[in-house]
């Protein structure tokens, strides 16, 4: 994946950047890529959610984030993430 700023990453590592308001809410988002990553949930989130940057958002709000540089989870998304998932 290319980053924004130009930075690669591999799926499933992790890469925190420092111009984001929130190191935690960054790592809890980097996090749900990265289990989605190692879970062979890839393909699905991104089906399910519209991409895969949606799917981290809606896995960094449930898990307790508070600001999103992805745009966020619309609550039903989050509700459907909650239900898939058993959280």
């Amino acid at each position: 994946m290319i980053e924004p700023d130009g930075a690669v990453v591999q799926p499933g590592q992790i890469c925190l950047n420092p111009s984001q308001p929130s190191t935690i809410s960054t790592l809890i988002h980097e996090l749900g890529h990265k289990w989605f990553w190692e879970n062979g949930l890839w393909d699905r989130v991104i089906a399910n959610y519209g991409n895969f940057q949606r799917g981290a958002e809606c896995f960094a709000a449930i898990w307790g984030a508070t600001v999103f540089g992805a745009g966020g989870c619309p609550g039903e998304q989050q509700l459907q993430m909650r239900a898939e998932f058993g959280w």
